[in-house]
């Protein structure tokens, strides 16, 4: 790949160039070179390539040097001693592994910060990276360890030359950080932070989670009365009050973690739904997590055996059978020939629509962007403007594919510290993943528009999943606020608010004493609603217990 800069001043970029060997010398085959080479000034003086790459796989970056080049680094450090390099050179001289080529490399890409790809090298190289990086690289072919970093600066080159000024309907954004500018803007709206997590009672602490939590932060930036500015609620939810009772419950055969799953999804989208109408004063929402996940698996077949939702508990969330039939076409019935409305699969396609289509802007984010939604979405919407054909699309996502290359590694080398993607639509949910009596109520599974937004150079950048509100209204706004928010904790790029509900509704198992008595007490509430005098008398008993009791220690003999 050849990479320079032409005389008016844009950047060319020949993904096709060749390296080709004839008799004892080497000579670059690029088109978009020569052009370059020939519209040059006839006082140009010298050029500087610079290489890296492996035997494969090779990058070169062409910079012209301004006048007096080499006088200047002379002058400044004399040390360098650059005529024992013949430089500047009589015809050509070549520099490799010295501190002379670092000294170079550093005053140029100083100079060009967008020609060198700055960024690509600071995040690469970046503490927080190398762990990552290293594990990925372990899990790659032997062959193909070494060609891995060049590749993916490869691809982010290319990508980036398309993304930048070239595209009708998606480019790199750029957000400048200003906190004295944009933090008035925030006053007088409210923001909440939603995140779920799962709740064990501590007598049956040995046990799978019996329980889920939702929690929200509503803040209003700039109040100074803290009895209102900042607003808590934290919602149990006891997994045996969300689910049917048989022959549509819980079996023997369920999937005791895909049910949580399940239940998660959809709780904190119900959640969600519930605390905008309770709360119309919110100006928007963030979730801690996708706002679509993919969800084509979770139904009442083997050998997942998920149950149905109770209807009861349904109506208690406003979700009543028209509605759900209303808002999704074809929900398959049981062997009864009985609808099923209130399996989770007929739920999350209503509660995502009503998400996705609701009138004030929501929006998910996800802490580390795996998967490759956001590139293939890229790629269709590059061939749909003509920037690149079909062919080059494939090229593309072979080498993603040969090397496991995945949203965070490719777009954290494509962005800088305060860009973002405009957002562009994602299918996550793929019909044929599903069971063919539930694929026409998962091909009603919502697109979401999706981004993603760097906050610091050497971090990963975090996906925004954005309702058609959020995207189509307000997606500046927004990712200005993530980015705002990513940057007022030094180090952490990520949205605070996320990191605060996060910690209040994801108590560790050892500090969530306080909240695990609240579920305990709405399970004692339940067996007391029962009327049964011993069923309480049990429940109590059981509450009360402890699994290091000496009544619960194995037999010593």
């Amino acid at each position: 790949m050849v990479k320079c800069r032409t005389t008016d001043g844009t950047i060319a970029l020949d993904p096709n160039a060749k390296l080709i060997r004839m008799k004892d010398e080497f000579f670059i085959k690029s088109q978009h070179l020569a052009a370059c080479i020939i519209a040059m000034p006839a006082t140009t003086k010298n050029v500087l390539f610079y290489f890296e790459g492996s035997k494969t796989e090779a990058r070169v970056v062409i910079h012209v040097a301004p006048t007096n080049f080499f006088a200047e680094l002379e002058r400044e450090d004399p040390t360098l001693r650059l005529q024992s390099f013949d430089l500047p050179p009589r015809t050509s001289a070549i520099i490799c592994g010295n501190r002379v080529a670092e000294v170079i490399y550093s005053r140029c890409a100083t100079t060009d910060v967008e020609l060198y790809a700055v960024h690509v090298g600071g995040f690469l190289d970046g503490p927080h990276i190398l762990v990552p990086l290293f594990n990925h690289v372990l899990s790659l072919r032997s062959d193909d360890h070494i060609d891995f970093p060049i590749v993916l600066r490869k691809l982010a080159d290319r990508l980036r030359h398309c993304l930048t000024g070239r595209t009708k309907s998606l480019a790199i954004q750029r957000i400048d950080k200003s906190h004295r500018d944009f933090w008035p803007t925030a006053q007088g709206q409210r923001f909440s932070f939603l995140d779920g997590g799962v709740a064990r009672i501590p007598a049956l602490a040995s046990l799978e989670p019996m329980a889920l939590r939702v929690g929200i932060y509503n803040v209003a930036p700039g109040d100074q009365i803290m009895e209102t500015r900042e607003q808590w609620s934290l919602t149990p939810y006891v997994l045996g009050d969300i689910v049917d009772q048989p022959p549509h419950g819980i079996r023997d055969t369920t999937d005791r973690k895909r049910l949580h799953e399940a239940a998660r999804y959809v709780l904190e989208l119900l959640t969600a739904l519930v605390h905008l109408e309770l709360k119309p004063d919110t100006s928007s929402l963030f979730i801690h997590g996708p706002l679509v996940n993919q969800f084509t698996m979770y139904d009442e077949g083997e050998p997942n055996n998920i149950p149905c939702m109770a209807a009861e508990f349904l109506a208690s969330m406003s979700v009543h059978r028209s509605a759900v039939m209303s808002e999704l076409l074809d929900i398959p019935p049981d062997s009864r020939n009985v609808s099923l409305w209130n399996q989770f699969m007929s739920i999350y396609g209503y509660v995502t629509n009503r998400i996705v289509n609701h009138a004030r802007p929501i929006a998910g984010v996800v802490e580390r962007p795996t998967g490759r939604h956001v590139t293939t979405a890229v790629l269709a919407a590059l061939v749909e403007d003509g920037i690149i054909n079909t062919d080059e699309s494939k090229d593309i996502d072979d080498l993603l594919l040969k090397f496991d290359i995945s949203d965070d590694f490719l777009f954290g080398c494509i962005l800088r510290s305060g860009e973002y993607l405009t957002p562009v639509e994602v299918s996550k949910n793929a019909v044929n993943r599903a069971r063919e009596h539930w694929r026409s109520v998962v091909a009603q599974y919502p697109p979401v528009y999706t981004s993603l937004i760097k906050t610091e150079e050497t971090r990963f950048p975090f996906r925004v999943e954005l309702n058609a509100t959020a995207a189509e209204v307000n997606s500046a706004y927004i990712m200005s606020l993530l980015y705002h928010t990513g940057r007022l904790l030094p180090q952490y790029a990520f949205p605070v608010g996320l990191d605060i509900v996060d910690k209040y509704a994801k108590v560790p198992d050892w500090l969530s004493r306080g909240i695990s008595a609240e579920l305990s007490g709405v399970i004692l509430r339940r067996a007391v609603n029962t009327g049964d005098a011993g069923l309480v008398s049990q429940v109590r008993q059981l509450l009360s217990g402890n699994p290091r009791d000496f009544f619960y220690r194995a037999d010593a003999n």
